[in-house]
Formats: structure tokens, sequence, C-alpha cells
């Protein structure tokens, strides 16, 4: 028993360097790299990297990244958007650090061949199968001509994953639409704060069968994106002992 807590030990003294290793050493993503690039300069809200598409039923696409404008902190915001932040979170009676992610779209529906037709001596109608069109001329002459108007908004705010190839790595997108081909996305302002650094620790349970022989235990792991290592211990049910356990995982595919 004491040899086995002094091979724990040593076990768990590894595993705490190769922590300390990783957190100086870090391997940063080309997604990550760009979050701490952008940490470098005032982030701007309006998204720049946008692809527009149509869709089979002829609505309007505009897809982004879900790693673009990904900052740690509102405070590497440039001073335009920090005060459209600003003016957000007293809207939403929040404190910043409470904001996680806010997205605006900009869309212009336009709609050339909408006739008007005569309801009564008073008012004509234009409608389709999202707008309303009222316009009222009073039968009093001293009042003012108007219109009233409605129109039936279908957002569409979609988050999804695609892969090149099938060893590729999965990666996350956007794609805002509306349901009328009459509507055109004309921007998008957004931003989201995460912490860039993915690694953590974690203590887990563990089962193990082997050889007829069930093993109960412990361990202790450190994930960093793809690679993952941990040491513990397991208990063999047959022999009545514990014994050392490293498990060291890199993630090849991820379905």
């Amino acid at each position: 028993m004491k040899k086995f807590l002094i091979i724990l030990s040593a076990l768990q003294f590894i595993t705490i360097g190769v922590l300390v290793y990783f957190r100086t050493h870090e391997t940063i993503s080309p997604e990550d790299k760009a979050i701490k690039e952008q940490a470098k300069i005032n982030v701007d809200l309006d998204v720049k990297d946008l692809n527009k598409k149509l869709d089979q039923q002829g609505m309007q696409h505009l897809i982004m990244s879900d790693r673009t404008n990904v900052i740690e902190s509102t405070k590497q915001l440039n001073d335009t958007s920090q005060k459209q932040i600003d003016s957000l979170t007293k809207q939403l009676n929040i404190k910043e650090k409470q904001l996680k992610e806010w997205v605006q779209y900009a869309v212009t529906v336009r709609d050339s061949f909408m006739t008007a037709k005569k309801e009564n001596d008073t008012s004509f109608r234009a409608s389709n199968k999202w707008a309303n069109f009222q316009f009222v001329i009073p039968a009093n002459k001293d009042k003012e001509k108007y219109f009233n108007y409605s129109y039936n908004a279908e957002i569409n705010y979609a988050k999804y994953w695609q892969k090149k190839t099938f060893l590729s790595s999965k990666k996350d997108y956007i794609d805002f639409w509306l349901n009328d081909p009459n509507a055109t996305v004309n921007g998008v302002k957004r931003v989201k704060i995460e912490a860039a650094n993915r690694s953590r620790l974690e203590v887990n349970a563990v089962g193990l069968y082997h050889k007829n022989s069930l093993n109960t235990g412990f361990e202790g792991t450190f994930k960093k994106d793809r690679f993952s290592i941990g040491a513990g211990g397991v208990y063999d049910m047959n022999e009545k002992q514990w014994n050392p356990i490293v498990i060291a995982k890199f993630k090849i595919l991820d379905f």
C-alpha cells in the first residue's frame, strides 16, 4: 500500500507538471488565435465576413462563423461599440458582466408589385402573405390622410456545424433569414463574450473491466482541446489491491 501511494503521488506530480507545461506553452488553435488577436485591437460590432445565399424557396440567408467577434471582455470594443453595449445593458437592466451574446441584423423589405384595391370611397388596401397596408382618406377633408400597416415577420436564427472532410474538425456557423423572399438581410452586428482558454481539470470515477476482473477507482484528468491526460488509482476486485493508472487520450474523430 505504501508503495502504491508513492507511485500515485509521483503520477500526480507528473500530471501537475504537464498542466503547468501546457499552461505556459499552450497550443492555440487558429480560431482562438484570432480571438487573442482581437484582444489587441478595438473590436467593431459590425461583422465584415458574411456569406449570402438563396435557399430553394427564394429566401435570402446570411451566414457567418460562430467565432466571429468573440471577445474575452467588452473592454476590447471600440468606443462606438462600447456605447451600444452600454445602451443595451441599460435597456435590459443588466450589468455588462451578465451579457453573454448579442446579435442584431438589419433587414430591408421591398415589394414593387403590390396592387392597391379600393375598399370603399375612403380607403385602399394592398396586401400579401406578410404585409398589409391600408391608405385611408377621411371623409372629413380637414383631417390628414394616413396609412395603417402591419408586417408579419418570421425571423429565423439557426446555429449548426459543418465539416469539410470526414477527418476535419467541426466548424460552427450562424444563419439568419426571414420567411419572406422580399426581405434582404443587409448587415449584422454581433458580440460574444467567452474565455479563450479551454483547458480544464476534472476528477472522475473510473470503472474498468479487464481479464475477467472489475477495477473501480478514481482519476484526475487535465484536458486541453483534443488532448487529455489523467492519473489515479483503481482497486482490483480479484486481486484485492490498488493499482496506479495513467490515461492519455487524443481525440482523432469528432462526430
